[in-house]
């Protein structure tokens, strides 16, 4: 099966890929999805798509079950990178099932929203902030979707302006004047090839986007009837796709190992349609399960999937009620009722964006709860049980996803721990591990440059940052001073290659290099590079009296 927009070019060593750099043209967005990411998608996911996530990509993967939360938020922050019509699959809904089902849980002693573990044993910070950011990967999903959706409508504005004049219903809208602007249609359908070019497509919008492209390849596509055509037809294929995405997500609204759950689904249903398209009346009905903690998890899950299908059903609807009509209907006039249903569409997804949010900031509470007990046992003399790890990923989704209750006060005191208790090397205290065998001792700890990664962002909004360069410069040591050098025969042409990189800190041996890490350390030295940037900007406008300018230029 075809998993993403890959040539045979791709799988070439003749490919530029392969080509030393100073062979190559300048890098584009498209190479790299070509080249780099769907093969790499189709290796890891879709080449085990057929039996699911469970018994295909985690099942041979000891030490953690199958599907673990942890690697699902991952997934899902991937998948979500580049929109397909591939991406949203079995693969998308189970690895959100996964996430939901562990943010959904309620762990002692906080019994709150958002604790997550690999081990079902005690949540970790680390892996709640792993699954809220594979569902913030969601959320911009929907907002690029009612963006693009914004974009087209416009475009198809200046589509209708070329074919036709302002309907008495919009005629207060002023027209953009195309045929002024380009005169010939010849570069008319050029501007509308650049601008659908740099479409990054949101969900359900491909085949639109793609039969607006072949009509304008078409001998016809001078004719307004030709677009109007295309549109018809795209929009017939994204409600079929949208419906088919819909009965997937479907399949794990319901969790089938749990009893009572087609009278639960019942009573959440009839709180929904209470309340027309909107499930905010369902929420209630998560109050109504307090009395069994599994069943409030399970409800708060059915609250977010139940929404997600609701507008998934109503995108679907708005694209069949444009598919099915322009029958005896003037082709302008359609391409112009076309725009004003995207704009519905977009609509559509900037709301279910902003609900999303509301559940992601139910799902901060158990952080939030224990961000408060880190303070407190941070702020005693001997700082019995601390865990500066836990506390830097505390802070940042309290910061993150906090929402209004957000405290700048409480961060910039977890901040300060967290930096008062870095060591003389740079690295932190090992902390809980985030995965821990009962029977073989082994355990998994978080990385120091994960842990910097995640607390590094929020330096911006302290104020001064002076107070913080020394401990970024003990960081930036250790990395210099670890930074490791593999030597190898390269397959190519057998002559001697070598590569350097780090590997993880918690793992001593020599001749050893993690992608995964070096890829963090890159991480951290963009975020330094930038850092010490504001850092010397700060130095030199301090013997000056310009007032720092408030205008971003990008």
């Amino acid at each position: 099966m075809h998993r993403g927009p890959r040539s045979e070019q791709a799988r070439s060593p003749k490919s530029k890929l392969f080509l030393p750099l100073e062979d190559r043209d300048l890098p584009h967005p498209d190479d790299y999805r070509e080249h780099v990411y769907w093969p790499c998608m189709e290796g890891t996911i879709y080449a085990k798509a057929v039996k699911g996530l469970g018994d295909g990509l985690l099942h041979n993967n000891p030490p953690f079950r199958t599907p673990d939360a942890f690697s699902c938020g991952l997934i899902l922050e991937l998948l979500c990178l580049n929109s397909n019509p591939e991406t949203y699959s079995r693969g998308f809904v189970e690895a959100l099932d996964g996430v939901l089902s562990e943010l959904c849980k309620l762990y002692p002693p906080v019994y709150a929203f958002g604790g997550a573990s690999i081990t079902d044993s005690e949540p970790h910070a680390f892996v709640s902030y792993t699954c809220l950011r594979g569902l913030e990967a969601i959320i911009e999903t929907m907002r690029r979707s009612a963006l693009e959706c914004e974009r087209l409508a416009k475009l198809l504005d200046e589509v209708y302006d070329w074919y036709g004049t302002p309907s008495a219903g919009h005629a207060q809208r002023k027209p953009t004047p195309a045929k002024v602007i380009y005169g010939e249609f010849d570069a008319f359908r050029k501007h509308l090839y650049i601008r659908l070019a740099g479409f990054t497509t949101g969900i359900g919008q491909w085949p639109i986007k793609s039969k607006l492209v072949a009509s304008l390849e078409s001998a016809k596509s001078e004719r307004a009837s030709s677009v109007a055509k295309a549109l018809k037809v795209g929009a017939r294929s994204a409600a079929a796709w949208l419906k088919e995405f819909k009965q997937c997500v479907k399949q794990y609204a319901i969790d089938p190992n749990t009893r009572n759950l087609e009278t639960l689904r019942g009573g959440l249903v009839a709180h929904r349609l209470a309340d027309g398209t909107d499930e905010r009346r369902a929420a209630g009905f998560v109050n109504d399960a307090k009395s069994h903690r599994s069943s409030v998890g399970l409800c708060r899950k059915m609250v977010f999937l139940e929404g997600m299908r609701g507008v998934l059903d109503e995108v679907a609807s708005i694209y069949s009620e444009l598919g099915n009509s322009f029958s005896s209907e003037d082709p302008a006039t359609y391409i112009e009722r076309f725009a004003r249903g995207l704009e519905r569409v977009g609509e559509r997804w900037a709301h279910r964006a902003r609900r999303t949010e509301d559940h992601v900031q139910v799902f901060s509470r158990w952080a939030t709860a224990e961000l408060y007990r880190q303070l407190g046992l941070g702020s005693v003399p001997y700082k019995t049980n601390f865990d500066p790890v836990q506390m830097a990923f505390l802070a940042r989704i309290y910061n993150d996803y906090g929402g209004q209750q957000r405290n700048p006060e409480i961060v910039a005191r977890a901040m300060h721990l967290f930096f008062e208790s870095q060591q003389e090397d740079g690295t932190w205290p090992s902390g809980a591990p985030f995965w821990f065998d009962s029977k073989t001792q082994t355990a998994i700890h978080v990385s120091n440059i994960e842990t910097i990664n995640a607390i590094i962002p929020l330096l911006e909004g302290q104020g001064k940052i002076d107070r913080f360069v020394d401990n970024l410069d003990r960081i930036f040591q250790w990395l210099m001073v670890n930074r490791r050098k593999v030597t190898f025969t390269h397959p190519a042409n057998h002559k001697p290659a070598a590569v350097e990189g780090w590997s993880s800190d918690k793992i001593f041996g020599r001749g050893r290099i993690d992608v995964w890490m070096t890829a963090l350390v890159l991480r951290f030295l963009t975020y330094y590079a930038t850092f010490l940037q504001k850092f010397i900007n700060d130095a030199v406008l301090a013997d000056y009296d310009t007032p720092r300018p408030t205008i971003r230029l990008s």
